[in-house]
């Protein structure tokens, strides 16, 4: 199912301030309001950072899958398991 519809819907009860795109999650909107603002605050423990943890997540699956182990977190010094 959607989580959003478009900016002449009225189904979504938060709407972006943007474009008008309308959302029935209210953090569905914030994370898609970071994408105008050019907000970067998911970043990935190899450095690179997205909007939204979505796409953080997604590129962790794609880029890093069977090696999360090799990479040390910065925070914690600790090696990095998910």
């Amino acid at each position: 199912m959607r989580r959003y519809h478009d900016a002449d819907s009225d189904l979504g009860k938060h709407r972006c301030s943007y474009c008008r795109k309308s959302f029935f999650y209210e953090s569905d909107l914030r994370s898609h309001e970071n994408t105008h603002r050019g907000e970067k605050n998911n970043v990935c423990f190899c450095g690179k950072a997205y909007s939204s943890e979505k796409a953080m997540l997604f590129h962790q699956k794609a880029a890093h899958q069977g090696n999360a182990a090799s990479y040390k977190c910065t925070v914690r010094k600790k090696r990095c398991h998910w």
